[in-house]
């Protein structure tokens, strides 16, 4: 598996707390990919690209988080791709 890791980290709320949450990116039958973290049940993203699913995913994580106690933690997100 080769394996991405999105340099730095996003900051959402400025609070104390750090996660590390593990992203897989996965190819899409139809073209693409689509990415999820596992951690996070049903956080989801897709792309035609790495690059364009490495830039939806801190949205995707951002709106998942958001109204949780967990919406003011900071986060690293680390990718591994998959292969079909």
């Amino acid at each position: 598996m080769a394996k991405m890791v999105q340099k730095g980290y996003n900051v959402i709320g400025g609070g104390a707390s750090r996660m590390a949450l593990k992203v897989l990116v996965h190819p899409a039958e139809e073209g693409g990919y689509w990415a999820e973290v596992p951690v996070l049940g049903g956080c989801f993203t897709q792309g035609e690209t790495l690059d364009e699913v490495r830039e939806r995913m801190p949205e995707a994580v951002e709106l998942f988080l958001e109204d949780t106690p967990f919406e003011n933690c900071e986060y690293v997100l680390s990718y591994e791709v998959t292969h079909a």
